[in-house]
């Protein structure tokens, strides 16, 4: 077995609340290692390098990697280490003002997001009507129609 990973239980994998997604592990949050995970994000962070130029990848790409750390850490009722937070929110700080400043250098995609296909979106609204989630199809359904509308 992986270290900083753990098997589901078979309640998690029956909650259709975790979102398992067929997955086998899920992390450890106890004894999360901050080092790493900041090692990890400095890796991810260049998306590109052209003619001697390092693109970054913007603020909010690798604060998803943090929100998703920090959701497993709420849905698995574990605490993350008290260090956790302080060190991030530094981390935070500092990438924020690093991607400033190559936004102010032509460094960073303006385009924050990739957009959803229409295939995806599809899957999106077969997954809410197989689980008889009516929110998230209603949900789903408005805010295509607001970005259709902002397009055109």
């Amino acid at each position: 077995a992986q270290q900083g990973v753990r098997p589901f239980t078979e309640a998690e994998k029956s909650n259709p609340a975790m979102y398992t997604f067929n997955k086998k592990e899920t992390l450890v949050c106890r004894g999360f290692n901050v080092k790493f995970f900041k090692a990890f994000l400095a890796d991810c962070k260049v998306k590109k390098i052209v003619d001697g130029k390092t693109y970054l990848k913007s603020f909010d790409d690798l604060r998803k990697y943090y929100d998703a750390v920090v959701w497993v850490s709420k849905t698995s009722k574990e605490k993350l280490p008290e260090n956790f937070f302080v060190e991030m929110d530094k981390w935070k700080a500092s990438y924020k003002k690093e991607c400033a400043d190559a936004k102010a250098d032509g460094r960073v995609e303006e385009n924050d997001a990739e957009p959803i296909g229409a295939a995806l979106f599809e899957m999106i609204l077969g997954w809410a009507i197989a689980e008889n989630n009516i929110f998230v199809w209603v949900f789903s359904l408005f805010q295509w129609n607001l970005m259709a509308r902002s397009i055109n």
